[in-house]
């Protein structure tokens, strides 16, 4: 597992099974290479995520790309919730 592994299947996410290959494969590239995650705990990867939400129309303007019109934003409300009690 090498971060081109995590960028190739980003870039291929579409469905529901496509979304839950990429988080296996992010845990696996953590564990695999901790020391190359900038955020280790969970309050800096949480915190680092709201930094890049809130900047994020700039992401994908910088990268050519079109922001992304996010309709649904309870869902990943309710997945980070669930997540902190769901084993």
């Amino acid at each position: 597992m090498n971060e081109e592994a995590l960028i190739g299947m980003l870039a291929n996410v579409e469905t529901k099974g496509d979304f839950l290959q990429f988080l296996t494969l992010a845990v696996k590239d953590f564990e695999k290479n901790k020391d190359e995650w900038e955020n280790q705990t969970i309050s800096s990867f949480l915190e680092a995520m709201s930094a890049w939400v809130r900047d994020m129309e700039g992401h994908f303007r910088n990268n050519g790309q079109e922001v992304p019109n996010i309709k649904d934003w309870k869902f990943f409300a309710e997945a980070i919730y669930a997540a902190r009690i769901y084993e």
